[in-house]
C-alpha cells in the first residue's frame, strides 16, 4: 500500500521534478486516476453501505453522499423482517403507481433514484426501519500528507483504542490509516474508524499487534486510496505517462500507458492490458469459491409491469 503522500513521493523522485508547480500537477493527476480506475467496472473494493430511517408517509430520503451509485436497497423493520425492493428506471411508470393510491405500507415493494432522493413504494407505514443502500463509493480527492508527530503509549490487542503521547490527531484523519511501527507494534495498517482525543483514536477493526502499553512507538497515519495496495502502481504509471507525454517523449510516455491499461487510454491498443487488466480480472471476480446468483440481476423498465384488462393507459 501506498499512501498519497508516497504516491506524489515517488513520482517526484522517478521524475526529478520537485517543484511546487509540477507537485500541484502530480497530485491533481493522482486523483484524476483514483477516480478514473474506480469507475472502470463495479469492483467490490468500491462496494460500500448507508443507513436511513423511514418516516411514516415519506416518500423521498436523501442518498448518503458516500454512495456513487445505487446498486440494491433493502429495508429491515424495528421486529427483524426484511424486504428487498426492486428498482424502476423510468420515471413514467413511478407516475403511475402515484396514481393508483396504494396507501402507506411498511412491506416495501419497489424503489427508484430521482435527483440525491431515493424513493419509496409504498410509502412506509410506520418510523424507524432501517434503510441500506448497498452502492458504489463515492471518491474523494485525496490532499493529506502522511502524520506522524508524537509516539504510540499503548495499544492492545483485540482492541480498537489506540492512545498516543504529544499527538494531536483532527478529526480530518477520519477514514485515514495508521501503522504501529516495530519494535512493539505489527507494521500493519489499520482504518481509523474514529478521533476520541487529540491522543486517543478508534480502529474499524480490532488491533491484532501485540499488547504494549508506556512506551514511545513511533508510527505513521496516511490517506489511501480505495484502490486496493497492490494496484496502487495504477496511481503512478498514468500521471508518468501524461508528464512524458507533455514533454514529447514518447518513448517514456508510450512505456508507462502499457504498464498502465496496455496502451487502450493512449490509443495504442484495442484492449486493456497491463496493470489495470490485472485488477479488473481479479477485483470482478466476486467469490474465490462457490458462486450464488444474485436475488435480482436485471433492473426493472415499464414494460415489466403491464396490468391487463385495467383500462389504463400509460402517456409516452
Amino acid at each position: 500500500m501506498k499512501s498519497f503522500q508516497e504516491l506524489y513521493t515517488e513520482l517526484q523522485d522517478l521524475t526529478g521534478e520537485t517543484s511546487s508547480a509540477q507537485l500541484t500537477i502530480f497530485k491533481r493527476w493522482i486523483n484524476d486516476t483514483d477516480k478514473l480506475v474506480s469507475a472502470k467496472a463495479p469492483f467490490l473494493c468500491m462496494e460500500t453501505t448507508a443507513t436511513k430511517s423511514t418516516v411514516a408517509s415519506q416518500e423521498g430520503y436523501q442518498i448518503p453522499n458516500t454512495i456513487q451509485k445505487i446498486r440494491s436497497v433493502k429495508v429491515t423493520l424495528a421486529g427483524g423482517t426484511i424486504y428487498r425492493p426492486r428498482p424502476v428506471e423510468d420515471p413514467r411508470y413511478w407516475e403511475y403507481l402515484q396514481s393508483m393510491e396504494a396507501g402507506d405500507s411498511d412491506a416495501t415493494r419497489l424503489f427508484m433514484k430521482q435527483g440525491n432522493q431515493i424513493l419509496l413504494w409504498p410509502e412506509p407505514a410506520t418510523t424507524g426501519s432501517t434503510i441500506t443502500i448497498r452502492g458504489t463509493r463515492r471518491v474523494r480527492d485525496m490532499s493529506l500528507a502522511d502524520y506522524a508527530t508524537g509516539t504510540i503509549s499503548a495499544a492492545t490487542i483485540t482492541d480498537e483504542t489506540i492512545t498516543g503521547a504529544l499527538t494531536a490527531w483532527a478529526t480530518n484523519a477520519v477514514g485515514n490509516w495508521i501503522r504501529i511501527d516495530y519494535t512493539y507494534g505489527d507494521f500493519q495498517w489499520y482504518e481509523i474508524s474514529s478521533i476520541t482525543s487529540t491522543t486517543a483514536l478508534e480502529l474499524v477493526k480490532p488491533y491484532e499487534g501485540p499488547t504494549f502499553t508506556g512506551q514511545a512507538e513511533t508510527y505513521k497515519i496516511g490517506e489511501f486510496s480505495y484502490i486496493p495496495g497492490e494496484y496502487h502502481p495504477l496511481l503512478i504509471y498514468r500521471p508518468l505517462a501524461l508528464y512524458y507525454a507533455g514533454l514529447e517523449d514518447t518513448a517514456n510516455s508510450d512505456r508507462y500507458w502499457r504498464m498502465y491499461d496496455g496502451g487502450k487510454e493512449a490509443g495504442l491498443s484495442a484492449n486493456t492490458g497491463g496493470i489495470l487488466k490485472n485488477m479488473m480480472t481479479e477485483e470482478l471476480s466476486r467469490n474465490e469459491g462457490l458462486y450464488v446468483e444474485p436475488l435480482q440481476t436485471e433492473e426493472l423498465s415499464i414494460e415489466d409491469f403491464i396490468i391487463p384488462n385495467e383500462g389504463i393507459e400509460i402517456e409516452s
